[in-house]
């Protein structure tokens, strides 16, 4: 009976917390290249529709810092970026292909703010290929 019980159990948690299977984490780096502090930095997975929690807490995201963070992935995703700079503006970018290890670059412009995914490895990104 107590094998019964214990089977019970294992296979409730295997179809209450399918997600938690392939969750991995991965570190990013983001790095603040804009003319504006930042205030405010949300990350989410693409197909989730809340921003969470602001990645900088009571920080502040000044001109040439960065901030790693760490993340929990689930399946191959794709990322939503949201931020707030000092202005308050509120700038989002869709569909960043982030990995492991990358810089997730905020760059402003001419006050157009653009957002560059790479790896710090590679000699040299280009600023031409936004993410």
């Amino acid at each position: 009976m107590n094998f019964l019980k214990f089977l019970f159990v294992a296979l409730l948690f295997l179809i209450v917390t399918p997600g938690h299977v392939n969750a991995q984490k991965i570190t990013v780096k983001i790095f603040n290249t804009s003319d504006y502090q930042i205030k405010e930095v949300y990350l989410t997975q693409s197909e989730n529709e809340q921003w969470g929690k602001n990645l900088l807490g009571k920080k502040v995201l000044k001109f040439e810092k960065d901030l790693d963070v760490s993340l929990n992935v689930k399946g191959d995703a794709l990322w939503n970026l949201l931020i707030v700079d000092q202005e308050g503006n509120v700038v989002s970018s869709n569909g960043l292909a982030l990995f492991d290890k990358c810089v997730l670059e905020i760059y402003n412009n001419e006050g157009v703010y653009e957002f560059y995914v790479f790896d710090p490895n590679e000699a040299e990104h280009d600023s031409d290929e936004e993410g």
